[in-house]
Order: C-alpha cells, then sequence, then structure tokens
C-alpha cells in the first residue's frame, strides 16, 4: 500500500485517474478542449486533476495507443511530437493540423483504448518529477555537444520523459518511445511489436550522432531501468545513460537513479 500526500491531494495505490474504454476521438477531444469532468476522470474522493494533467494524460494515452496497438512508424512519430508538444505547455492544438497529424487516413477512428490507467504512484511520480533538474543531472552525467536522443519508455514514463526532453536546451535532440513494462504487460524486453525491424532501424537512425538517455518515471528496485539501458545499448551499439527520477520503493520523492551501460 502506498498513502502520499501534495497538499490537498491524497493518493492511494490503485487507480487514481484514468480513462476507461476510451477512444481516440475522446482523447483528442480532451486535448483541443480539456476539462476535466466525471466523464473522464475517476479519482478519490476530493481529489481533482489540473486541465493541465488532463490534456498530458490524454496525449500520453495517444501515445500509448501507437505504441501498444502497433501502428506504422510514422503515426508513432507523430503521437511523439504531439505528445511533447502537449507536455510543453501547449494550450491551443489546432484541430485541422491535429487530425492531419495523427488521424488523416481514419487510422485511429473507432479505436478503444482500455488501458490508460495510471495509479498513484506513477501520478505522484510524475508530479513529483523535476524535469528541468533532471535534465540538468543528463547533461552533467553525459555531456553531448551534439544532442541528445530521449528514449521514454511506456506505458507510465512517457509524461516524465516528454517533460525532461523539452528542458534540454539547444541541441540536435530527438525523442521516442517505447513499451517497456515488466510487471503489468510482463515484457522480458522492451517491445518492438509488430514491426521489429522498422522500429529497430528507427531507434539506429535517431541515435546516430547522439548521446542515448532512457527516462522511466519512477523506480523501486532499479531492475528495469538497467535492463532497459543495457538492452538499447546492445541494440545500439553505444554508451546509454538510464535515469529514473523519482522513488516509490519506501517514499515517493525526488531521489534520481543514475545507471550507465556497462
Amino acid at each position: 500500500m502506498i498513502t502520499a500526500s501534495i497538499g490537498s491531494f491524497r493518493f492511494e495505490s490503485g487507480p487514481s485517474y484514468h480513462f476507461n474504454g476510451s477512444s481516440f476521438e475522446e482523447l483528442k477531444g480532451v486535448i483541443l478542449d480539456p476539462s476535466p469532468t466525471v466523464e473522464y476522470v475517476n479519482t478519490l474522493p476530493g481529489v481533482d486533476t489540473t486541465q493541465e494533467e488532463m490534456r498530458q494524460v490524454a496525449a500520453s494515452g495517444i501515445a500509448r495507443l501507437a505504441i501498444n496497438e502497433g501502428f506504422e512508424l510514422r503515426l508513432l512519430e507523430r503521437a511523439g511530437e504531439m505528445l511533447a508538444s502537449v507536455c510543453g505547455g501547449s494550450t491551443v492544438v489546432d484541430e485541422a493540423d491535429f487530425t492531419d497529424r495523427l488521424s488523416g487516413n481514419n487510422v485511429f477512428h473507432g479505436i478503444g483504448l482500455t488501458n490508460q490507467e495510471m495509479d498513484s504512484a506513477s501520478v505522484l511520480a510524475t508530479r513529483k518529477n523535476k524535469a528541468e533538474e533532471t535534465a540538468g543531472v543528463i547533461r552533467t552525467e553525459a555531456p553531448a555537444d551534439e544532442g541528445y536522443f530521449v528514449i521514454g519508455l511506456a506505458n507510465g514514463g512517457l509524461i516524465s520523459a516528454a517533460r525532461t526532453y523539452l528542458h534540454l536546451g539547444e541541441g540536435d535532440h530527438a525523442f521516442g518511445m517505447v513499451r517497456y513494462s515488466r510487471y503489468k504487460s510482463k515484457d522480458k524486453e522492451p517491445n518492438m511489436y509488430p514491426f521489429p525491424s522498422e522500429r529497430k532501424d528507427w531507434l539506429r537512425r535517431s541515435a546516430e550522432g547522439r548521446q542515448v538517455v532512457v527516462l522511466d518515471e519512477d523506480y523501486s528496485t532499479g531492475e528495469t531501468l538497467k535492463k532497459a539501458t543495457n538492452y538499447f545499448a546492445g541494440l545500439l551499439d553505444t554508451k546509454v545513460l538510464g535515469i529514473a527520477p523519482v522513488g516509490v520503493r519506501r517514499d515517493i520523492s525526488y531521489k534520481p537513479l543514475v545507471v550507465k551501460s556497462v
């Protein structure tokens, strides 16, 4: 059982808010016209989410949909761009541009998303993640004049990774997303379903000439981050830095775990 408080916010282990069976159109609606209501929010009594949080969770839901349903690489990249845009504080998203970038071929329409739950640890870890400070840790631990390639680990780490990526400052940076869910989805290694060759080639292209950083939102034993860091080091034939900013084993606080590939 995890119980924690942030001001008036109180969470216990288990779901704190989620989109239950949402479609792409419903998630798009939250991003284009953010308004947290009971239609989209399932919280503990007396707990509200901010409009900013709802927009980011919706954008994360669309990104997870692109990853988990195995859509083509172009849509996965567009979903990452949209997630970063929303996590960067964009308050105005043009609907025509949104539709053109993500659903121009209607591939998302009618697809139901039934697994967009963020448990209390993920919610609190995301809130506790100091993105600017985490970006500073990255620059200190792995200086890179040429730029960084940030790989956010889905499912829970997408929002934290996007926020941190946006604080890296100037440079030829790139952002990518890969699912590695050891406990909820039982992934034995980062999941490239259903186009492993295409996605691995994309990761190699994005990593070329850049320092690779793997980001998750929190850690318990640190095993997931270590395994992911070494996996991508082997796949990309380069040194990889792994960071999870928030520890959740005994408490939930900003204590960055930094690992480097062997």
